[in-house]
């Protein structure tokens, strides 16, 4: 079941690689920067979940407890660290007011 998981998650992190990607062939320079941004921050969470077994089981088990679908439950937990490491960072000051609300935006625009 975990390999299952594993491979429903790949998957979608997979939509949303390209869905970043698609910046670097359509986006101006602003958007570009970023996408590739939010794409380091995507790339060090969805390597945590696939690496974090306890957590993919624990999606199984919320999942088959409420009746909810998977996927879902996936992408708002995805979501919610994205927005974590990005707070962090935020909080660090790496990013200015603007490219925080457009990293913000483009979080929130990730394929569900």
């Amino acid at each position: 079941m975990i390999d299952e998981i594993k491979t429903s998650l790949e998957d979608y992190f997979d939509q949303v690689e390209a869905f970043l990607d698609s910046f670097i062939e359509n986006g101006d320079e602003q958007e570009l920067f970023i996408s590739s941004y939010l794409h380091g921050h995507f790339s060090v969470v969805a390597a945590a979940i696939l690496l974090d077994e306890q957590k993919i089981e624990r999606f199984k088990i919320h999942a088959n407890t409420v009746n909810e679908d998977r996927l879902h439950l996936f992408q708002r937990n995805l979501k919610s660290m994205l927005h974590a490491s990005i707070n962090a960072a935020i909080n660090d000051q790496e990013l200015s007011q603007q490219d925080a609300v457009q990293v913000r935006e483009l979080v929130e625009k990730i394929p569900a």
